[in-house]
């Protein structure tokens, strides 16, 4: 029919099929969780002193964590292993992490709050005497 293929004249022409392509409703929910996710992401790193954002390329999470009164922070990423551990890599102020983290370290998802404690129990994280 004409109708059919004016919608494959069209689909070749923007590179997608008509069942591909979101409703203006659709997306406006989206935008919606999305905009949620944002939110909960900020609140997490307020809470947390930690930003995170994923290299798509690399396969990482990069990390920076910072304590907010006295602007001393590290850097650093996560990677997952083949064998399903994370691989933290010391990137930037390792001086400022425990010794056992200033190169690198393996462990499991069960550490990650054994390992951010860590990290907050450092001299970067220590009260100032004034």
């Amino acid at each position: 029919s004409s109708m059919q293929k004016t919608i494959e004249f069209l689909e070749d022409k923007i590179g997608m099929r008509a069942d591909e392509i979101a409703s203006k409703d659709e997306l406006l929910m989206v935008e919606k969780k999305l905009r949620a996710k944002e939110k909960t992401l900020g609140f997490y790193e307020k809470l947390t002193s930690t930003t995170v954002a994923y290299n798509k390329k690399s396969n990482k999470f990069e990390c920076v964590c910072v304590n907010p009164e006295n602007n001393k922070g590290v850097k650093f990423e996560v990677k997952r292993t083949k064998e399903g551990d994370n691989k933290f890599t010391a990137k930037g102020n390792a001086k400022f992490l425990p010794e056992f983290l200033r190169t690198s370290a393996v462990f499991d998802d069960t550490q990650f709050p054994f390992l951010l404690k860590e990290i907050y129990n450092t001299e970067m994280f220590k009260e100032s005497e004034e």
